[in-house]
């Protein structure tokens, strides 16, 4: 749906990847590992609070679709499931690999992906694979594509 509209034609969609960028799990000191392994991964963790204010407004403020990159391994999780249930956004786009995302990307289902990890962007070498940073520059100009 598309300014409101009820027609066929898809909004543009702005996904943000999940794992290691909205969610952090704490498991880098020996401490978090075995809190870990006590009390579960999925108790210890941290969102960021920006990013989610950022996914809450492009929700709530914007014609644009918010989709949740999610590794399809830990989708599989019930708990991991729970936990994304109260994120703000429209739909769930499962991977298995970064090509997946390039392809989606090329083909236009995705508009923006949306990660802070150079590395991932880098593998999946396309223009719209941007940082958190200059996502704030494509929502003010509109993603025209």
């Amino acid at each position: 749906m598309l300014h409101g509209n009820i027609s066929n034609e898809y909004g543009y969609c702005i996904a943000f990847r999940c794992e290691d960028f909205l969610i952090n799990y704490k498991d880098k000191t020996l401490k978090d590992k075995v809190l870990n392994f006590f009390k579960g991964k999925y108790r210890r963790i941290e969102i960021n609070k920006t990013i989610l204010a950022a996914m809450e407004y492009i929700y709530k403020n914007t014609e644009y679709n918010v989709g949740l990159v999610v590794e399809e391994k830990s989708y599989k999780d019930i708990r991991f499931k729970k936990l994304v249930d109260n994120l703000p956004f429209n739909e769930i786009i499962l991977i298995n690999k970064l090509s997946q995302i390039s392809q989606r990307l090329l083909v236009g289902y995705i508009s923006l992906y949306v990660d802070d990890n150079a590395e991932r962007r880098s593998l999946i070498n396309n223009k719209y694979a941007i940082s958190f940073k200059e996502l704030n520059h494509h929502i003010k100009i509109g993603v025209k594509r």
